[in-house]
């Protein structure tokens, strides 16, 4: 009688060392799952928050507004300026090219005079 006990323990042990019953795992994976939703709720937050700052972060304030409209306005009369020097820079060469041309009109009058 004891070796057919001792074949019957044999062959039922791997039955019943594979078994996990359907509470075993629900306590096992219920920690797992809260842990797991928590996580998910901090990072739909952070998500939330993260959109939140990109979208101030493209919201200048009103005296970030104010200082670019002041740049914007500097910069447009730097430019009008050195438009109206490019304009003054041409004025003064086109007389130096007068006053040279002179120049040398008179150079060439002064020198056919003294040969006269």
């Amino acid at each position: 009688m004891k070796p057919i006990k001792i074949a019957v323990a044999i062959a039922l042990l791997p039955l019943m060392a594979g078994c996990a019953t359907e509470g075993f795992v629900n306590r096992q994976i219920d920690p797992l799952a809260d842990r797991l939703g928590k996580i998910e709720a901090k990072l739909s937050a952070l998500e939330k928050q993260a959109a939140a700052a990109k979208a101030g972060a493209n919201e200048l304030s009103p005296a970030d507004q104010a200082a670019l409209k002041e740049a914007r306005d500097l910069s447009k009369m730097a430019y009008e300026k050195a438009c109206r020097l490019e304009e003054q820079v041409k004025r003064a060469e086109e007389a130096a090219v007068d006053a040279s041309n002179s120049a040398r009109k008179n150079q060439k009058m002064f020198e056919l005079q003294q040969k006269k």
